[in-house]
């Protein structure tokens, strides 16, 4: 004769177990994808950072277009509210005028990156520093 208590504790047990073995799988698959997508913003929104930064140098402007532009796209992408209102600003500015200031677009980018990345927030502005060799 069968032990019906037995049976029904076996498959309660085994219910259980399977409820907490989807939900941790499913947890854990959430938290995997949160964490590539950030990853993969901040990848992005360093670069844009980068190549804005290193435009700020006299040289070809051809390079400095290009460079604007996947920068702008990056940001309008995956940058915060702050920083797509900033860089929509910026390409409104610099279209009107042929010059923008930068500063702002990147100390919200460094803000945004270094949260991002754990690092202590900094309030101090951008400095760029540019050396030009001198001729011999």
């Amino acid at each position: 004769m069968m032990d019906w208590k037995l049976f029904w504790q076996l498959v309660a047990t085994g219910v259980v177990a399977f409820v907490v073995a989807w939900l941790t799988h499913r947890f854990s698959s959430e938290r995997d994808a949160l964490n590539e997508r950030r990853k993969l913003r901040v990848q992005h929104l360093l670069e844009a950072y980068r190549m804005l930064e290193r435009t700020t140098v006299p040289g070809n402007d051809r390079e400095k277009w290009a460079a604007w532009e996947k920068a702008a796209m990056e940001i309008q992408l995956l940058g915060d509210a702050e920083q797509v209102r900033l860089t929509q600003e910026w390409i409104v500015e610099f279209t009107d005028k042929q010059t923008a200031p930068l500063n702002p677009l990147l100390e919200s980018l460094r803000r945004s990156l270094r949260k991002e990345l754990g690092l202590e927030p900094v309030s101090d502005r951008v400095q760029f520093l540019r050396v030009t060799p001198q001729s011999e």
